[in-house]
């Protein structure tokens, strides 16, 4: 079964408080993915330290959380 976009959440974000809300409940050590811009992060601890965002940021994160489950960041359109 694969998933479809409606199994996930898009926000996007435009600043760290934003980023914090969106990312609110998931665990320290869930892994991130980052696509199309520079951040230095590997999990959702490392990414809510964050001191600010270089632009406003797609976070994508699914609805049913699996322990394989991972956030996404892009560069928002």
């Amino acid at each position: 079964m694969g998933l479809l976009a409606q199994d996930f959440s898009n926000l996007v974000v435009r600043t760290m408080d934003g980023l914090r809300v969106a990312v609110a409940g998931l665990p320290n050590d869930m892994p991130v993915d980052v696509e199309g811009l520079v951040l230095d992060v590997m999990n959702v601890g490392e990414l809510r330290a964050l001191e600010r965002l270089p632009q406003p940021v797609c976070v994508r994160i699914a609805y049913r959380l699996l322990p394989e489950s991972r956030v996404h960041v892009s560069a928002a359109e």
